[in-house]
């Protein structure tokens, strides 16, 4: 049996130390950060941490698709690479890094540096496509090379690629180059 008063100080206590943990440094915390991510009706319904990661499990998920590319994938299939060469993923799509496969008979030719890049930009535009993306919405290359002295053949065949957009970029000479092929290149772009 509870005193007289007991209960009056028990719920006090309980009620103060539901307003200490809102108050706390860890709620106020997440509060800031997820809020941001949310719309500001999401955020002026949570009051506590548990209702904030409800609202964020209750938000869309991302949808992730693997469009189809002729030569490479077939390249990719063949060689048991476990690796997708275009994913899109919400409105990104990412493009895996692609050496210059030789699109009818999807093996690797040994072929001078300016032909293997323009292979390899073709692949990357093919798989920009697949995913509903182009030249234009790359927002980020990255090119990796075995030579440095391939520099400006390499320079040049991009930027007719490019164009005027110029997407932040990488130019990598990796030591110990593991392919009968010098150029692989890899991109990030937003789609259409």
């Amino acid at each position: 049996m509870v005193a007289a008063g007991e209960g009056s100080r028990q719920r006090s206590r309980r009620n103060n130390l539901s307003t200490v943990s809102r108050a706390s440094p860890e709620f106020s915390f997440w509060h800031v950060k997820v809020s941001r991510l949310l719309t500001p009706t999401d955020a002026s319904e949570m009051t506590s941490p548990a209702g904030m990661a409800a609202a964020i499990l209750e938000r869309k998920m991302i949808e992730i698709s693997k469009p189809q590319v002729q030569a490479i994938g077939q390249f990719v299939e063949r060689n048991n690479v476990p690796i997708s060469p275009v994913v899109r993923a919400g409105d990104w799509v990412y493009v895996s890094g692609l050496p210059p496969v030789n699109p009818e008979t999807c093996t690797i030719d040994i072929l001078p540096i300016d032909q293997q890049t323009r292979r390899v930009l073709d692949h990357i535009k093919e798989c920009l496509e697949a995913a509903g993306s182009g030249f234009d919405r790359v927002v980020k290359c990255t090119i990796y090379c075995s030579n440095p002295a391939y520099y400006a053949t390499v320079n040049a065949i991009y930027a007719e690629y490019f164009g005027v957009h110029r997407p932040a970029r990488t130019f990598v000479c990796t030591a110990g180059w593991f392919g009968p092929f010098d150029i692989e290149m890899e991109c990030v772009a937003v789609a259409r």
